[in-house]
This record gives C-alpha cells, structure tokens and sequence, in this order.
C-alpha cells in the first residue's frame, strides 16, 4: 500500500512536470515569435532608412557635380574679367 502510494505521488508529480514544461515550452515559442516579429520590422525599418540613404547620397552627388560646374565658371568669369582689366589698366 506505502509502494503504490509513494508510485501514485512519483506519477503526479512527473506528470505535473510534464505539463509544466509543455507551458514554459509553449511561453517560450510565443515570446520567440514576438520578437521574431519585431526584428522583421527593425529590419524593414533600417531598410527603409538605407534606401533613403542612397537617394540623399545621390542628391548631393548631384549637387556636388553642380557647384564644380559653377566653379569651373566662375573660375573662367574671373580669368576674362583679370584679362580685360589688364589690358584696360595696365600695370
């Protein structure tokens, strides 16, 4: 009677584990599959954040390629003005 009693307990309390472990185990699937979720979306965000990157990147390219132009004008501008007030006032 002490034997099955004590195998009764064992029984319960394995049992009782088992059940514990499949709810800690089921916990743990769905804090994995939020934070799952939530990486996806921090790396659509960064993604996001990347391509906008690249168009910046492009624009001041762009606008780099524009003041080198204006620039290289500029530079010409001065040089006829300096050739003209040369000949105009002579040193």
């Amino acid at each position: 009677m002490v034997k099955l009693l004590i195998f009764l307990i064992i029984v319960t309390f394995l049992s009782l584990s088992i059940s514990s472990c499949g709810d800690i185990s089921r916990s743990v699937d769905e804090k994995m599959n939020t934070v799952l979720r939530k990486a996806k979306t921090v790396d659509s965000l960064i993604n996001t954040e990347i391509e906008k990157l690249g168009v910046l990147d492009s624009l001041i390219t762009s606008e780099h390629e524009k003041v080198k132009t204006l620039d290289s004008l500029i530079n010409k501008t001065t040089s006829k003005i300096d050739t003209l007030l040369n000949k105009v006032i002579p040193n």
